[in-house]
């Protein structure tokens, strides 16, 4: 499934009443609390797989917003806990994330001015045919994609 990493997201869970939403939301808030380090870790793992620091976090899947509110509140409060606090990870340096809700305009509007600013380049495709596409992952290992139309981009 296209799920936010590190526990952020919500694995496409179809709750039947908003009382199930809340206390999976909850769950996974005291998550957070007890293993911020985990999740820390993670989320440094995550960030070394991109080229600039504007990561993409998919907020939700097919019945995501069935409860909105609850799972809005949930971000939310993610957010704030992780949100500019530095931290000391083991054989890493110090790190900090800031959080922000975006559309995905603006997500790639500012890909665009970091990518330009470092002179980073992406890979173009030119060919007669797009699909399956072959792609190298961050160890420079190939794998292949069929999901050109697919709504779950982190499950590619």
């Amino acid at each position: 499934m296209g799920d936010a990493p590190c526990g952020l997201g919500t694995a496409g869970e179809d709750f039947k009443v908003k009382r199930d939403a809340e206390n999976y939301f909850l769950d996974k808030l005291n998550q957070i609390t007890l293993y911020p380090m985990k999740t820390m870790a993670c989320l440094y793992d995550y960030a070394h797989t991109y080229k600039t620091k504007n990561l993409l976090f998919p907020a939700g899947s097919d019945f995501s917003y069935k409860y909105a509110e609850a799972h809005l509140n949930f971000l939310e409060r993610a957010m704030t806990m992780l949100h500019g606090k530095p931290i000391s990870l083991e054989n890493k340096p110090t790190v900090q994330f800031r959080f922000k809700f975006s559309s995905i305009n603006t997500y790639f509007k500012e890909l665009k001015l970091e990518a330009k600013a470092k002179k980073i380049t992406y890979p173009t495709y030119e060919g007669n045919d797009f699909l399956p596409l072959s792609v190298l992952d961050n160890l420079g290992d190939p794998y292949y994609t069929t999901g050109k139309y697919s709504h779950r981009p982190l499950f590619k």
